[in-house]
């Protein structure tokens, strides 16, 4: 699916492309290597959940400083805040 979505972005000439997993990073290093191979800039996010599951909140990772504070907020998700197996983040 990835590399569909990355072919459909150089159809349409797009100069960069945002990929959010659902609490996770699972496909982000999928994704950076698929967009750079095409010469798309990718940019990598996760949509977490915040402490009630019930509200989101979408981050994207702008630098590598915004990279480490995501995967630091996604990992904090999975160790601290796990509710009914959903990882949630603390406000």
């Amino acid at each position: 699916r990835i590399p569909d979505l990355v072919n459909a972005a150089v159809k349409d000439q797009m100069p960069a492309l945002a990929l959010t997993d659902l609490s996770n990073l699972h496909a982000a290093v999928k994704f950076y290597n698929s967009c750079l191979k095409k010469g798309i800039k990718p940019l990598l996010g996760s949509t977490i959940r915040l402490d009630d599951a019930q509200h989101r909140a979408t981050l994207l990772a702008m630098s590598n400083v915004g990279w480490k504070s995501l995967t630091e907020i996604v990992s904090r998700g999975f160790i601290e805040g796990q509710q009914l197996s959903i990882p949630c983040v603390k406000k």
